[in-house]
């Protein structure tokens, strides 16, 4: 509760100061007030859906908050409210490894996290609601709740078109973990399936043919086929890409 009120004034504060100006929390009220008003992710800064940028359709859920107070604020009060929920769900998941006291220390660890703020006080992203879904997704792995860990591997990939490979990662976990075979290959499927066809259909929507982001990983390949397939038979390009000379400088 003290972690809310005071984040909630820093933000409060920072938006009266007109100090958001790093033009995401603007993007984000511009696609929620047109969803709310029947035009369901559009935006102007380019002239497709914001789709075609990032497949985040946990903006769906958000839109009927936004629909009670049509403001900016809603959202950054929101993105608060979620980030500070994290601390219930990694509660449940310390405990279940970790004495009461440690996990109270480092909950208390996860509130005051720098990280953790800094999400909160730099404009508005939905990825932020990954963090609260993320500790619920890995808590029902541990206590091995199958029907709640897919409910929330659904929930997580509709974050954001990348969190399919996290909700994915959860598969290769489990398959090192020995666990049954539902545990290994419904979240491969699941983020697989989503990461590949979320990512088709933002290349449709935005009209370039390919997720435009792709362009980041360029020296891995033009498309994810192609990245996938040269990690495989090249996977010193990789390596090259995550500790050479130029990544780490």
């Amino acid at each position: 509760a003290a972690v809310i009120l005071l984040l909630s004034a820093a933000v409060i504060l920072k938006y009266t100061a007109l100090d958001y100006n790093g033009l995401d929390l603007a993007i984000y009220t511009q696609v929620l007030w047109n969803t709310v008003h029947g035009a369901p992710f559009a935006f102007s800064v380019h002239p497709h859906s914001y789709l075609g940028d990032h497949m985040e359709l946990i903006l769906v859920f958000v839109a009927p908050f936004f629909t009670v107070i049509q403001h900016p604020l809603t959202l950054l009060l929101i993105q608060v409210l979620a980030l500070v929920s994290s601390a219930w769900p990694a509660w449940l998941l310390f405990r279940t490894r970790l004495s009461p006291a440690m996990s109270g220390f480092l909950t208390i660890g996860l509130l005051i996290n720098p990280f953790l703020w800094n999400s909160a006080l730099f404009e508005f992203h939905a990825l932020s609601f990954a963090l609260p879904l993320l500790f619920w997704l890995v808590y029902m792995y541990e206590t091995k709740r199958l029907r709640f860990f897919l409910l929330l591997s659904v929930a997580t990939v509709l974050v954001r078109v990348d969190m399919g490979l996290v909700v994915a990662s959860m598969g290769v976990v489990a398959l090192l973990e020995r666990r049954d075979l539902r545990w290994i290959s419904l979240p491969i499927i699941l983020g697989g399936a989503w990461f590949l066809g979320a990512t088709h259909i933002s290349g449709i929507l935005n009209g370039y043919g390919s997720y435009k982001f792709l362009a980041y990983y360029g020296h891995l390949g033009s498309s994810v086929g192609g990245i996938l397939q040269n990690i495989a038979t090249h996977p010193w390009i990789l390596l090259q890409a995550l500790v050479g000379p130029r990544a780490i400088l």
